[in-house]
């Protein structure tokens, strides 16, 4: 019988993701929706936003070497650089791979950004993450002193 690819478990984004030794994955805050400020007296674009792409995978029938590469892009469609990476799926029956990368995304557009994800170059799944620019806050002016009044009460 010919192996099988790995079988895509989830995929999806949240603020932290811990892999235990025990190959136990765990995922903190998970999210599809991302308000970002807009960098400061900057009309175009945010400030750097790490994000946490969490992808889950079981081998099926597959065993060693396989290949990920998540492509995102714009709202507009245009294509991002892509990340790649390699997984080892063991040669247990029922093994898996928890697949945890950090993304900054520099957003310039508000909208849906798609992350093709890809197993040895076959699409698998696209996760979508919906972007948000806030306006910038202006700094805020600290509290004025309380002043004396002429009388020497101070006043507020």
């Amino acid at each position: 019988m010919k192996a099988k690819s790995p079988y895509l478990n989830a995929a999806f984004f949240c603020e932290k993701a811990l892999l235990e030794q025990d190959g136990v994955g765990s995922a903190i805050r998970i999210f599809d929706k991302l308000l970002v400020r807009k960098l400061s007296g900057n009309d175009e674009g945010a400030d750097v936003v790490p994000i946490t792409l969490m992808i889950i995978l079981k081998s099926g029938d597959y065993r060693g070497k396989a290949s990920i590469t998540v492509i995102p892009y714009r709202p507009s469609g245009t294509e991002r650089p892509a990340l790649k990476l390699d997984v080892v799926f063991p040669d247990q029956p029922n093994s898996g791979a928890n697949v945890v990368g950090t993304i900054n995304l520099s957003p310039t557009e508000e909208g849906v950004y798609w992350f093709d994800v890809l197993l040895n170059d076959e699409l698998i799944t696209r996760v979508p993450l919906e972007i948000q620019l806030a306006p910038s806050q202006k700094p805020s002016l600290p509290p004025s002193p309380k002043q004396e009044t002429s009388a020497g009460q101070k006043k507020q």
